[in-house]
């Protein structure tokens, strides 16, 4: 008998669905305490320099917020191709099973 794993595709994808889902608020938070951080730094020349300059914590944190991004957009996309195999392995399978039964 041949053995249907497409439980376990399912439930891979319900795993990267949750890991996307955690990235995305981790982004969120991220940008949340940037916010927080500008007030605290100041408004002031150095605050600003420390902040906005182009080697300033904005530019630090945005690109950690994008890369943040896109491991939740990446979980996505294959969490996405996890449910579309469990999906076809079924009908696969499916389609054999009742193939078979005519056969016996």
């Amino acid at each position: 008998m041949i053995e249907q794993h497409a439980k376990l595709l399912t439930e891979a994808g319900d795993s990267l669905d949750a890991i996307k889902a955690n990235f995305a608020a981790i982004a969120a938070d991220a940008r949340d305490v940037l916010a927080d951080l500008k007030a605290a730094v100041g408004d002031d020349h150095f605050g600003r320099k420390f902040m906005d300059g182009d080697e300033g914590l904005k530019t630090r944190v945005a690109g950690v917020i994008q890369a943040t991004k896109n491991v939740s957009t990446t979980s996505g996309s294959y969490s996405e191709g996890q449910y579309q195999a469990a999906k076809l392995l079924s009908g696969t399978d499916d389609a054999s099973g009742a193939e078979i039964s005519k056969a016996v």
